[in-house]
């Protein structure tokens, strides 16, 4: 079958923590060019059409040659992070390319909150 089929996992929450994950490509896979981005989108819903809710922008990514790592700091309270529960996501990476940037959907599933 032709066309990207994403990794389909959970994205872990625990009640009032920080997010930090860390997602590493295959070894035969080629270096992550310099200038890629990533994002995380969550919607209510995994249809094709679902509105996107929020999204954890690429200032919080740190993108390697062989990986990227996503932290976002849970507020004073926890609540922030916890709201996205039960929510689908989809990790989006932008690849520098001409003429345009190439968004490829990495991983995507739902979100759970573990405790």
């Amino acid at each position: 079958m032709a066309g990207n089929d994403p990794i389909v996992d959970a994205l872990l929450l625990t009640r009032g923590a920080d997010f930090v994950n860390t997602w590493h490509i295959a070894d035969t896979d080629p270096n992550i060019p310099a200038g890629t981005t990533a994002r995380i989108e969550f919607t209510e819903s995994d249809d094709t059409d679902a509105v996107i809710l929020a999204t954890w922008a690429s200032t919080s990514f740190t993108v390697g040659e062989r990986d990227i790592t996503c932290r976002v700091e849970s507020d004073d309270s926890g609540d922030d992070l916890d709201l996205i529960d039960g929510l689908y996501y989809r990790l989006i990476v932008t690849i520098p390319d001409t003429p345009e940037n190439l968004d490829h959907c990495w991983y995507r599933g739902k979100t759970k909150r573990k405790q």
